[in-house]
């Protein structure tokens, strides 16, 4: 009796709302598992459909090299601009991986196992914990990541950090890493998985920072428990003890690396943004796109989606409950901490709002998978069909977008990869190029831009070393690059350092439109040999009567119109439209830069019949007319000029390069107070912009004469 007594006077256990206990614990069933078919359809057309990577080159190419060499060379062999000790190379597992899956599988090999590892990553996400009966919210925030990654899911060697940092967050998540004394088996599996990162990818230091976050977060909470409501779960026992010393651990196994030391400190840069990795200009801005910081100087869509993210996330963890909810937003602020430093980290937090997200709602038990039966009751009939509605569409949704990037991928080819499942980046190929070196040789030192790098390394080598690629391991070398598309003089200063006897310029990287092309195109030494819709070569000394200039310069003309995507019928433009969260790309866009490339280049008669056969299949299109407007004018046809900038204008009257061009047109007809006016729209809706500063000061010059 009296242990009874004493059973009846102990603490009152803590009261629990009745909402929350009417609430069940989430549990998966085949119908919350439904949404995830359609998300794999996504990113399987995406991954499948896509090899929009310009780092797969050098994987190839690089990974070949490693295995030839038995080891990490101390000297990168595929660029001439190398120095001795200066290949740091940061993913030298994940190049050999490749290389080795080439060797066996071909690309077509390579290209099924990176879409595996997307298939992969976005299952582990989806499948962090059942959060409702249709696995809508699961579905949205991992829609969430393949939004945030769109093309680089596309086989780059970050998939690697992203898929073992969803790993690592949740084995943190389960309660055998709280327990005292810490089992070897899981300090085993960390540290096996922490040294294949340290090798497979510089962003191994995540996995460390995020074991750091779950011991400090277990730390904090012992002392001040996250509570959110009465029947929190207590702390755990040993306050994150055993993770506080698998930290130096995995210090010490991430120096697993056939090199040892060398470049492991300098790969940190990865995260706290060194010269190294970020690439840094005169003016202080990073000289690679995907390092720019989110704010101030990254693009609209990427900073709204940065803030979108952000605030879900932080809202995440108004449901949240102890104990795993300090560790889970100390990782979450860190990083969303690290994805506003460069574009390219804006994936870290996708998938940190997406796995906390998932993480707190389930364990508050909010939109369980069977609510209450007089729950069900006590809603209105709206309220009943409005969650199955929404889950439905989003599902029809997803395999529209699904259906749009397969059939789209097609649209980005001009006979590169035909007989394949998949494209290639226009940017960063040029076969034709290509081949062509190794069909008439010509005279080294190359000069090649920063996109095509890869490829031709992989293609060409041994047979030519070239000047830069995309691995960007040194900074100055970016920066002499930079400096030689943009000032003439940079270009002809390291025409005379490197000896230049050959040019490859990309079309698509506007290489061929910047001050090195019009250098190269004006040079009477130089002479252009190759074009194609990829790539340009240009040769010195190879007069027009050699051998070589006669064997190349490939007709512009084409059977069929390259990056032309017919309008379809209705559904597959919806299915398109459906899949432009998903691929930021339109194939228009590189068909009237082929078309720019042809004018340049003096293909006047090619760039008009090339643009009146696309015109033919997509008519109306503005930027079309515009092309074939200026081809037209510079051919001696301003009748045709002024009707194609005409019907161009009515289409899009804000485009600043349809209204430089229509008021270039007028003026040249003596219609010079029209001109004026579409030039004063074009100067407000582009202040600075040199195309119509100088058609501006060229009117005022006929004013005043």
């Amino acid at each position: 009796m009296a242990r009874k007594k004493s059973a009846h006077h102990r603490a009152p256990a803590p009261r629990v709302p009745a909402a929350e206990l009417s609430l069940p614990k989430p549990r998966w069933t085949p119908l919350s598992l439904a949404l995830l078919a359609p998300l794999l359809a996504v990113t399987l057309a995406l991954t499948l459909g896509y090899l929009w990577n310009e780092d797969f080159w050098w994987y190839l190419s690089t990974g070949e090299a490693v295995l030839a060499d038995g080891g990490i060379p101390e000297r990168d062999p595929l660029l001439y601009t190398s120095g001795e000790g200066s290949w740091v190379h940061h993913s030298w597992l994940w190049t050999v991986l490749v290389a080795l899956l080439h060797r066996a599988a071909g690309i077509e090999g390579v290209v099924v196992f990176g879409a595996l590892l997307a298939a992969a990553l976005i299952t582990l996400v989806y499948t962090t914990r059942a959060v409702d009966r249709f696995g809508l919210v699961n579905a949205l925030l991992a829609a969430g990541v393949i939004v945030a990654a769109h093309q680089r899911l596309c086989l780059k060697s970050e998939m690697v950090t992203w898929l073992l940092l969803v790993v690592y967050w949740r084995l943190l998540e389960r309660d055998v890493l709280f327990t005292w004394p810490f089992s070897w088996r899981v300090g085993a599996l960390f540290a096996g998985l922490q040294a294949a990162w340290a090798n497979l990818h510089g962003g191994y230091p995540l996995g460390i920072f995020a074991v750091l976050a779950y011991a400090v977060g277990s730390w904090i909470e012992r002392r001040r428990p996250w509570r959110r409501g009465a029947g929190d779960v207590a702390a755990p026992a040993d306050g994150g003890r055993s993770l506080f010393l698998l930290v130096p651990v995995l210090l010490l196994v991430s120096l697993a690396h056939p090199s040892l030391l060398r470049g492991r400190l300098e790969l940190l840069g990865t995260l706290a943004g060194s010269a190294t990795a970020r690439l840094m200009g005169e003016g202080g801005d990073p000289l690679v796109l995907e390092w720019q910081p989110v704010f101030p100087s990254g693009d609209l869509s990427t900073r709204v989606l940065w803030l979108l993210l952000a605030a879900v996330g932080l809202l995440s963890f108004r449901a949240a409950r102890g104990p795993r909810a300090w560790p889970r937003l100390l990782l979450f602020a860190g990083l969303a901490a690290l994805s506003a430093t460069a574009v390219r980290h804006v994936t870290a937090l996708a998938i940190a709002t997406a796995i906390a997200g998932i993480a707190n709602l389930a364990d508050r038990g909010y939109l369980a998978t069977e609510a209450p039966r007089r729950a069900r009751k006590e809603r209105s009939p709206l309220l009943r069909l409005a969650y199955p509605a929404a889950a439905a569409g989003l599902a029809v949704f997803l395999l529209m977008a699904a259906a749009g990037l397969w059939l789209a991928r097609s649209h980005f080819d001009p006979g590169t990869s035909r007989g394949s499942f998949f494209t290639v980046n226009p940017r960063a190929v040029s076969p034709g190029a290509a081949e062509f070196l190794l069909r008439h040789r010509p005279p080294g030192p190359v000069f090649n831009d920063f996109a095509t790098g890869g490829y031709l390394a992989w293609r060409l080598h041994p047979t030519y070393q070239f000047f830069i690629d995309s691995r960007i391991l040194e900074p100055e070398l970016v920066t002499e690059y930079k400096r030689m598309l943009t000032y003439p003089s940079a270009w002809r200063e390291a025409e005379r350092k490197y000896g230049f006897r050959t040019a490859v310029l990309g079309n698509y990287s506007k290489t061929f439109r910047s001050p090195v092309g019009e250098a190269l195109r004006s040079d009477p030494r130089w002479t252009l040999v190759y074009l194609d819709p990829h790539a340009a070569v240009f040769v010195r000394d190879a007069g027009g009567g050699s051998a070589l200039a006669a064997a190349g310069d490939v007709p512009a003309e084409t059977a069929q119109v390259p990056f032309l995507a017919p309008r379809g019928s209705a559904p597959a433009r919806l299915a398109g439209l459906a899949s432009r969260p998903f691929f930021h790309q339109e194939p228009s866009l590189y068909l009237t830069e082929y078309l720019a490339v042809l004018g340049t280049a003096g293909k006047l008669t090619a760039t008009e019949e090339l643009a009146s056969q696309a015109l033919d299949e997509r008519p109306g299109d503005p930027l079309l007319l515009r092309q074939r407007c200026a081809a037209r004018q510079a051919l001696g046809n301003p009748t045709g000029a002024l009707a194609d900038c005409e019907a161009a204008y009515r289409q899009r009257g804000d485009d600043v390069g349809i209204l430089t061009l229509y008021a270039f047109v007028l003026r040249q007809q003596g219609r010079t107070d029209e001109a004026r006016a579409l030039l004063q729209k074009a100067k407000e809706l582009s202040p600075g912009d040199p195309q119509v500063a100088s058609l501006e000061r060229a009117l005022s010059g006929r004013r005043r004469r």
